[in-house]
């Protein structure tokens, strides 16, 4: 159950929320960017760099995560067998 005065938010303080929620926009109104100093006064060019090199990080994550939930995949279909085998 999520907190109602978080404003939709409480999953930003999970596990798999911490991974999910990553954004180039503050993540409260009035905060300052985190990725972007002064978004009005740099060039397009800077923009696309910037943006560039957050999807890579973004990419990364994802595939981090898809990894992780295909560890505990075969982890779920592995170990019931070892475990019977052992006894």
């Amino acid at each position: 159950m999520t907190n109602p005065s978080s404003g939709g938010r409480a999953y930003e303080d999970t596990l798999i929320g911490s991974f999910l929620s990553k954004s180039c926009l503050p993540s409260v109104p009035g905060k300052p960017f985190l990725f972007f100093e002064k978004p009005k006064t740099m060039t397009e060019r800077d923009v696309e760099i910037i943006s560039g090199n957050m999807w890579q990080v973004i990419c990364n994550k994802k595939k981090q995560l898809n990894e992780l939930k295909e560890s505990f995949r075969l982890a779920n279909e592995t170990l019931p067998r070892t475990i019977i085998s052992i006894i």
